[in-house]
């Protein structure tokens, strides 16, 4: 049995409580400024800056802090990746035991693999730093990740640490890399997934830091946050400031006071920060008065939620994520039983999970079996999931077993049909040609119309009465009445409803957003129950799920299941008013337009 080592040392990170990892980041009470992951050379640190003013990772952390799904799927990441904890096979246990506790360390390995797999989730990659004693790794300290820079010519240490990068009378800490014929001292394990070179403007980064893993919803993060900016500003504020305003008090004399004028008003009234803030203007005599003008009607806290929903969507498709509940984000039409996030926990730990546990052991591997010397392998225990245990089926209720993995693996995407939903158009969906914008340009109507006429078929869209469209295009009732009865002539309004055809106008001039969704059908030229009594198991699982599929997910059930699941149908079917039988049953996959 081999000792465990306890001797005083100093550090060579600072010494930090057990606590929440702390990261530096900005002040997200007014918008974020956007940061790019420029690399650059900073010739008085001699490193490789990472963004803007070096602050990307800080950039980084700004949105973990201040996104609560994004947050809240990182964290969900990192416990599903690491909270089983450390395990050992081989025959030197209690040598494992012994360098599990981790020297004098605060941590044991357990959470320093936590911190490593946050940073991962966060910036992809980690770095800790090995102290050696007596020629032996004897201890582990985590560095933050945003701390570390790549230095430039420096031979003998290859990165500096510093707190705050930013500050300039910050110092920094200089790292050697690990070296097999020299182990003394502190030395560094830096890890980075797999960096691309990335074009920003008419320069290429080097690679020298890694993109996050979510790099494709950074955006959607940021409007996330804004969103969330915006309405907490209404809350406070209880106003929201018009699009168009006219100072009748006559044309500035200078054309740098009409500039200042326009850039008040801009300030006051742009950015979520600004959101229902108040605008004053002072006025000789009622007849100059101030008019504002709202060509979009007031319904701009709808049009927020539903920019939230599409944003979220994103969030979750940039995370990689195949289930929303997985990770604690209810989607409409989820039911959410224990065994289908079973399911949906081990089609990402077969496709996510197991990858980044594969990073962070790779480097403690190395440690044990290089450095130390010792046999065995370490990996990761089981995560507990604990989930509720599934809850039995009422009597009479419609339900069916299924051990068909392609059922499984449809149960974790998809959206639940609503009854409200408007479908514009249908037809079959031919796998070989998906051509969706094509699709979609084809049912939009290219008519000729008047900015005017757009507006008032949004408005009537939205839902806004008469007179509320009066006032936001300021025009007199008799010349509304008349747009409003010539676009009943052209059809596109029956009653106060706007028609298909109206809503192919608004969609051509990007007032709605139309949609292409797909969903498993009864044919319609058969005239028959989507479910009859020779129904086959698949075909009867998949229609009672009742649920819109995107392109994107049907794909990603193909690649979880490896076959083509545009071609997975029930079987053969027999005709009986044809006498003819097809290579395919009734059901088939639908095309369908939908307004978002």
């Amino acid at each position: 049995m081999s000792e465990s080592i306890k001797l005083d040392i100093q550090k060579p990170i600072r010494e930090v409580e057990k606590s929440p990892k702390a990261y530096a980041f900005y002040n997200a009470s007014k918008s974020i400024p956007t940061v790019n992951p420029t690399e650059t050379i900073d010739k008085k640190k001699n490193i490789y800056k990472w963004g803007t003013d070096d602050l990307y990772p800080n950039y980084l952390a700004t949105l973990y802090y201040n996104c609560a799904m994004h947050n809240g799927i990182i964290r969900s990441k990192v416990h599903y990746t690491v909270s089983g904890g450390l395990g050992y096979k081989g025959t030197q246990s209690m040598e494992f035991d012994v360098f599990k506790k981790n020297g004098n360390s605060d941590y044991n390995l357990d959470e320093i693999t936590e911190l490593l797999s946050q940073d991962m989730e966060v910036f992809n990659g980690y770095a800790y730093a090995i102290n050696f004693v007596n020629g032996r790794a004897f201890q582990i300290d985590h560095i933050p990740f945003e701390q570390v820079r790549k230095s430039v010519n420096d031979e003998e240490y290859a990165y500096y640490v510093s707190e705050d990068w930013s500050d300039r009378k910050e110092g920094f800490t200089k790292y050697k890399e690990i070296d097999i014929h020299d182990l003394t001292g502190t030395r560094i394990v830096y890890y980075k997934e797999d960096p691309k070179q990335i074009k920003l403007g008419g320069k290429i980064t080097k690679g020298i830091y890694p993109a996050p893993p979510y790099s494709g919803g950074i955006l959607a993060i940021e409007t996330d946050v804004e969103i969330n900016n915006y309405r907490r500003n209404e809350i406070y504020n209880n106003f929201s400031l018009g699009t168009i305003i006219n100072f009748n008090n006559g044309q500035p004399s200078e054309d740098s006071d009409r500039d200042d004028i326009i850039n008040d008003v801009r300030k006051a009234g742009q950015g979520s920060s600004n959101a229902g803030g108040i605008f004053a203007t002072f006025n000789n005599g009622k007849d100059r008065e101030t008019t504002v003008t709202n060509l979009t009607g007031n319904n701009l806290d709808s049009r927020y939620l539903a920019l939230s929903k599409d944003n979220k969507e994103n969030i979750l498709l940039a995370h990689s994520v195949t289930n929303p509940l997985l990770f604690g984000v209810k989607t409409e039409g989820q039911l959410g039983g224990a065994t289908e996030l079973k399911v949906s926990y081990n089609l990402m730990k077969s496709g996510y999970f197991k990858y980044r546990q594969r990073a962070i052991i790779t480097s403690l591997q190395y440690i044990w079996e290089v450095l130390l010397q010792k046999d065995g392998e370490i990996l990761f225990k089981e995560v507990d999931l604990d989930l509720p245990e599934e809850e039995k089926p009422m009597q009479n209720t419609f339900n069916f077993a299924s051990n068909d993995p392609v059922i499984d693996a449809f149960k974790t995407v998809g959206t639940k049909k609503k009854k409200r939903t408007r479908v514009l158009h249908t037809q079959e969906a031919n796998p070989k040609r998906l051509n969706e914008e094509g699709v979609l340009k084809k049912y939009k109507t290219f008519e000729r119309v008047t900015d005017i006429q757009i507006n008032v078929l949004g408005m009537l869209h939205e839902g806004n009465d008469f007179d509320t469209i009066r006032k936001a295009i300021n025009v007199p009732a008799s010349n509304l009445s008349q747009m409003i009865d010539n676009l009943k002539t052209e059809g596109h309004i029956s009653g106060n409803k706007v028609t298909d055809s109206g809503i192919r106008l608004l969609a051509s001039n990007n007032k709605v957003t139309l949609s292409v969704v797909y969903s498993y059908e009864v044919r319609p030229e058969l005239g028959q129950p989507d479910v009859i009594p020779t129904t086959r198991g698949f075909c009867r699982e998949l229609i009672s799920l009742d649920r819109y599929y995107t392109r994107g997910e049907i794909e990603q059930v193909s690649a979880m299941v490896d076959r083509d699941v545009w071609l997975y149908r029930g079987g053969f079917y027999h005709n009986p008013k044809s006498d003819k039988t097809t290579p395919y049953c009734r059901h088939y996959w639908q095309q369908s337009i939908i307004l978002d």
